[in-house]
Parts: structure tokens; C-alpha cells; sequence
């Protein structure tokens, strides 16, 4: 499938359904963001820019971060190198071809699924977490 573009037309709802790509998880966040304040639309946008979206989100929130909403978006603001990673192992191990990047997710579309090859090789490679994370929250999740 392929993702959909965020039109300037788009309404705030258009946008964060195009964003969450059906993942509850996803919308819960993007909505989370805007809601504080005029920023978090731009936070919602370097999602895009590094072309995350649906699971892609969840999975750097939920298993990166460890589901600290604080950190998630830290590492968004950041375009972090490790949470990029994270996510396409786990993206790439799920089966999922879309590519996580640093940065231009949102203009250069036509390059960003993964190969076979990159897949095989990603979905042999561990879990990556942020190094906040503690060991004992990684084991609760065991």
C-alpha cells in the first residue's frame, strides 16, 4: 500500500489519519501532540519528514522509547540516528517495506522501501532501545 500524501487541503483529522495509518496507538500520540500546542503539528510533520508513520510510530514510542511520551518526542525532535534504527529492524522483522530516514521522507518518496536483501539482513539484527531505558523496564515487557 502505498502511503498517502498530506495535502495542504488536508484537514487536522485528514492529516492524522493519514499519519496513524489505522494504528490506535499512532492517533492516540499524533492527537497528544497537537493538543499541547501550535508546536506539536510540527512534531506530527518531522514524523513525515522522516517518513514514520502507523506501526513505524508505535514501535518507536512503544519499544524504543519504552512509552515515555517525553523522550518519544525528544528523539523526534532530534531525528534520532538509534530510534531510526530501531524501527526499521522491527519494521523490517514485521514484514513492512516502508524505510524510516533521517530526514526528506517527505519528498523522496520513490526511494524509501526496503529490498528483499535489506530486509533479510535487518530482521537478523537485535531489538535496539533508547539507552534511558532501563534493563528493568525492557524485562517487564518479557
Amino acid at each position: 500500500m502505498q502511503r498517502q500524501e498530506i495535502l495542504p487541503t488536508d484537514t487536522p483529522f485528514d492529516i492524522i489519519t493519514k499519519m496513524s495509518e489505522g494504528v490506535p496507538g499512532a492517533s492516540v500520540l499524533l492527537s497528544d501532540a497537537i493538543k499541547r500546542d501550535i508546536r506539536g503539528w510540527f512534531l506530527v510533520m518531522e514524523l513525515d519528514n522522516m517518513n514514520m508513520r502507523g506501526s513505524q510510530i508505535w514501535l518507536a514510542y512503544k519499544d524504543y522509547c519504552g512509552e515515555n511520551m517525553e523522550l518519544f518526542w525528544d528523539c523526534v525532535k532530534k531525528h534520532d540516528e538509534k530510534m531510526i534504527e530501531a524501527v526499521n529492524i522491527e519494521s523490517a522483522k514485521c514484514g513492512q517495506k516502508d524505510k524510516a530516514i533521517q530526514v526528506g521522507g517527505s519528498s523522496h518518496k520513490e526511494n524509501l522501501l526496503f529490498s528483499q536483501k535489506e530486509m533479510k539482513e535487518l530482521s537478523k539484527m537485535p531489538k535496539i532501545v533508547h539507552p534511558k531505558i532501563s534493563k528493568k523496564d525492557i524485562l517487564k515487557e518479557l
